[in-house]
């Protein structure tokens, strides 16, 4: 997908409070730029930022931070395509993983009460485009480069029905840690699944990328609909992995590869339910 390289306006700048020469940040999508205090993203869709602005900015905060949107000087959380946030002290880091998890829990509680946005499950993005698929609410078909790992999950897949909420669908990588504040929530992606679906997401992407220890599946109880979520949370992934490949004409198989630890390690769970 093509990212916005140019730097927001003197006018954007000027409209956020934002102070000095804006500086592109590494991490995320490699589109965000930090001047002074300020943090400024473009948006892709003004619907979506402003609902996300309203949550973000109303959401009481407990046991971890959010990154709080900031309206302009005529009082929009949009300006000539950009949004701007404050920024929050802090870093990534690889690990960690019990504590991402409980991070992510309390942000959810805090989500629990919050309506389903009208958008979701219409936006024309890879990541929603794998959701729908996954959860059977689009027909698609996985690649043949990515079908070593996807059949095998798909022969254990099974239907569920459990409450769904609003989530943040990619947690791991999108919570910073500091020695002085409590942890950071950062690039919310809004779904609506249920809320283990974000600690099952955490969990794959634990074992499958960072090398966690098998004993992170013991966050969630070996349970059916626990698996059915792992199952689902991992098929995710690599249906996005498929998609990307596709618009890139790369080559996923060593991406791919990394999932066959997980998924032996889910049908032993699978098997003693």
């Amino acid at each position: 997908m093509k990212k916005n390289t140019i730097p927001p306006t003197q006018n954007v700048l000027l409209q956020f409070g934002a102070v000095g020469t804006p500086v592109l940040l590494t991490g995320g999508e490699g589109q965000s730029y930090k001047a002074g205090n300020v943090v400024l993203k473009p948006v892709r869709d003004v619907l979506e930022t402003n609902w996300a602005a309203d949550i973000l900015s109303s959401l009481q905060e407990n046991g971890f931070r959010v990154n709080r949107p900031i309206r302009s000087k005529s009082g929009d959380w949009v300006v000539d395509g950009w949004q701007s946030f404050g920024f929050l002290e802090g870093h990534e880091v690889k690990g960690r993983w019990r504590e991402k998890i409980a991070v992510s829990r309390k942000f959810h509680q805090q989500l629990a009460t919050a309506s389903k946005p009208d958008f979701i499950g219409r936006r024309d993005i890879p990541w929603e485009t794998a959701d729908k698929v996954v959860w059977k609410e689009l027909p698609g078909e996985y690649g043949q480069k990515v079908q070593s790992v996807s059949n095998r999950l798909a022969q254990v897949k099974k239907p569920l029905q459990l409450i769904e909420q609003l989530i943040h669908g990619d947690m791991t990588g999108n919570i910073l840690f500091s020695d002085s504040v409590e942890p950071a929530i950062i690039d919310f992606s809004p779904y609506w699944r249920p809320a283990d679906y974000a600690t099952a997401i955490i969990i794959v992407d634990a074992i499958v990328w960072e090398g966690a220890p098998d004993e992170i599946f013991d966050e969630l109880p070996n349970t059916f609909a626990n698996n059915q979520l792992l199952v689902r949370a991992a098929l995710w992934r690599i249906k996005t992995t498929d998609i990307f490949s596709q618009i890139n004409s790369s080559n996923p198989e060593k991406e791919v590869q990394q999932y066959h630890h997980f998924i032996d390690l889910l049908l032993q769970r699978i098997a003693n339910e």
